[in-house]
């Protein structure tokens, strides 16, 4: 998929305020491979005072456009129905889907983790699941079987600042501030 055969993926981004960052990330990692890509991104309920079912439809009307479009393959940034996503790339009949699993197990319960909706994945699942770390690889073959799923670096949006810009010697430590924290040692990086 080069920009001189005018090939084109898809990029659904159903997190868009949380997944922002990751968005710009994974265009520039687009980029650089010379690889043509059209986003569809929306707001998850919990950034907007939106209901669920806005949201679901949104992801199935951007999936509509995957099909209709005919693009050369469709990116999916998060899966919005766990691993019935799977299931429904298959029925829809989307062209060279692709998923990114951040979170093979969630922490709290979810919709299509559980396990009919991992049977039915492991039984009628299209496309390719793309993890980020060897212990999500580990998980979602656990539920899939290791066919059709791919370890990707996870995609780092270059450093827009100007490399000849003078930079400070300022260090900033971030994080929560809690009175029974020891903060000797960063008293002690800071006098080095």
């Amino acid at each position: 998929m080069s920009k001189s055969d005018g090939a084109r993926t898809l990029v659904i981004n159903p997190l868009r305020t949380a997944l922002s960052h990751y968005q710009t990330g994974v265009l520039s990692a687009l980029r650089d491979q010379d690889v043509l890509a059209d986003v569809l991104a929306f707001h998850e309920p919990s950034s907007n005072g939106g209901h669920q079912v806005q949201w679901l439809t949104n992801y199935l009307r951007a999936l509509r456009v995957a099909r209709r479009r005919r693009y050369q393959s469709t990116l999916i940034l998060w899966p919005v129905a766990g691993y019935l996503d799977l299931v429904a790339l298959r029925l829809l009949g989307i062209p060279h889907p692709h998923l990114v699993m951040h979170d093979p197990t969630p922490l709290v319960r979810s919709l299509g983790y559980d396990p009919i909706s991992r049977w039915l994945a492991r039984r009628f699942h299209t496309g390719t699941v793309i993890s980020h770390s060897n212990a999500a690889l580990a998980e979602t073959e656990d539920v899939l079987g290791s066919d059709r799923i791919v370890l990707v670096p996870h995609p780092v949006v270059p450093d827009a600042r100007d490399a000849t810009a003078t930079r400070s010697k300022a260090i900033r430590v971030l994080g929560q501030y809690k009175s029974s924290r020891d903060l000797r040692a960063l008293e002690e990086i800071a006098a080095a």
